[in-house]
């Protein structure tokens, strides 16, 4: 080897170190790209699914306020239409304390929560899991807190609690 070596010339002797180390920090390099991507894609696949669930807090709002929301076919149609949207998973509504003790416990699929919901819930701050396996999916549960201006509409007119209590959430799993 030592003798192979010698018998190069000395722009072989620059070139192989340089890229053997070029291979060595190009490649480091491209994985640590790959990961941030990676990050960066399920960060967006997140806020896109929590955009999701608050359209359709939205669109349960809007029920509310032109009084369809205590029709609960109306409701049922609503929860299926957004179950059944392409690369939809899961989608439920979880009724919290405040909303089931004023207005009942509502469908089964608004009853449906799990531990991710009861956080969301309790804390009231979003639950974000990420599932790996066969299909890779997200699960993004949305807590919805009363509040005088949500979104335009003063929920405490309708919910008789304090401000800020949590009412329910969303869960979408994408």
């Amino acid at each position: 080897m030592n003798t192979w070596w010698h018998g190069l010339t000395l722009r072989n002797k620059l070139q192989i170190p340089t890229q053997l180390a070029l291979l060595v920090v190009l490649t480091i390099a491209q994985l640590w790209i790959m990961k941030q991507f990676e990050v960066k894609m399920l960060h967006s696949a997140a806020q896109n699914a929590q955009g999701n669930a608050m359209q359709s807090f939205l669109a349960l709002n809007g029920m509310m306020l032109n009084g369809s929301i205590s029709q609960a076919e109306s409701r049922s149609t609503f929860l299926k239409k957004m179950a059944s949207q392409d690369d939809v998973i899961e989608f439920h509504l979880v009724r919290g304390k405040a909303v089931a003790d004023a207005f009942g416990t509502g469908l089964p699929e608004e009853n449906t929560g799990d531990e991710i919901d009861t956080a969301a819930i309790k804390s009231n701050v979003p639950q974000i899991k990420i599932r790996d396996g066969e299909t890779h999916s997200i699960r993004v549960v949305v807590p919805i807190a009363a509040g005088q201006n949500m979104h335009g509409t003063n929920c405490l007119q309708c919910h008789v609690v304090p401000e800020a209590t949590v009412l329910g959430a969303i869960s979408l799993t994408v």
